[in-house]
């Protein structure tokens, strides 16, 4: 009895703990290309609660990318866009020593410097990523994530050209625009998904998908073409959405009857505004999954980008 005791209260201990959670991925949405990384909360949870809550502040929202260096760094954090400085006063203690080194497409704070020495606990929101592994980096600044996504967009930053008399400014300035954490193991949703798709085993089908900001407030429109029975049929859709969401259902109107060109009739469109729901979903920036549920049935549609908004190109890796 006594052992049965023991054993039911720690599995009552056991049910009750937290399980442990995994670490969070944050999109850094760039000009030149979406970045995902991994924050390593369980190494650096302090870090990474304190880029967390200033993510949520908006303190990594307009910045610039001030300093590359060829092989070694590409850093951000310290000013905005129109040049002036990013004031942020309050620190992160050092975790420098939690054994995550600074190797190739990992994130390490930046810090202030009392000459040759750094401070090791002066590291505010000012991040780089290692573009090569800086072993003499080690014991000094803490490592808090990793690029798991986009690392050619951060080596391409180190390709620009630098700036007349400067040994690190780039001459065309790489902007970070926000910092977003993503919501679950997907591809977020972004504006470089404006675009006409389509689904290759019913090309008969065709949507197309706005990412607009309109108001400030991000939001997902659709229009999708179909045939039935010969006659076209419009659905037409919009859902607000918050940036960092993999994905989003949209309430769609039909649209049908009426027909193109001298054949259109006003009178014979008919309007039904609760005609079902589109889930999307991308799993890059050029293919997407998207779950549908109307009065036409229900299925998915495995769709392809047709065409390209004026945005960088999503990067290989």
């Amino acid at each position: 009895m006594t052992c049965f005791r023991l054993f039911a209260a720690a599995l009552a201990m056991a049910t009750a703990l937290p399980a442990l959670a995994q670490n969070p991925r944050v999109w850094l949405d760039t000009d030149r290309g979406p970045v995902f990384v991994e924050l390593f909360a369980d190494k650096a949870p302090k870090t990474t609660a304190y880029v967390l809550d200033h993510i949520e502040a908006g303190d990594y929202e307009n910045l610039i990318f001030h300093r590359v260096i060829k092989d070694f760094i590409v850093q951000t954090g310290a000013f905005n866009t129109d040049g002036g400085p990013r004031s942020v006063t309050d620190t992160v203690d050092s975790e420098r020593s939690n054994g995550v080194l600074n190797t190739v497409g990992t994130l390490a704070i930046g810090l202030t410097y009392s000459g040759t020495q750094p401070n090791h606990d002066s590291g505010t929101i000012q991040f780089f990523v290692n573009l090569a592994d800086n072993t003499h980096l080690d014991g000094d600044f803490t490592v808090f994530g990793k690029v798991v996504y986009g690392m050619s967009v951060i080596q391409g930053m180190a390709e620009i050209a630098i700036a007349p008399g400067t040994s690190d400014a780039p001459r065309s300035t790489p902007v970070l625009r926000r910092m977003v954490p993503i919501q679950g193991e997907g591809f977020p949703i972004m504006p470089l998904h404006t675009a006409a798709w389509y689904d290759p085993e019913q090309s008969h089908r065709g949507l197309s998908v706005e990412v607009t900001t309109a108001g400030g407030q991000p939001t997902l429109v659709v229009y999708w073409y179909e045939r039935e029975d010969g006659e076209q049929v419009w659905m037409t859709g919009a859902a607000p959405f918050a940036y960092g969401a993999t994905e989003v259902t949209v309430p769609l109107v039909r649209t049908s009857g009426g027909q193109f060109g001298a054949a259109y009739d006003p009178s014979q469109v008919v309007l039904d505004p609760d005609f079902g729901t589109l889930t999307v979903r991308f799993t890059d920036c050029d293919h997407g999954s998207f779950d549908y549920d109307t009065g036409l049935g229900s299925g998915t549609l495995e769709v392809q980008r047709l065409t390209r908004a004026d945005v960088p190109a999503c990067p290989a890796n």
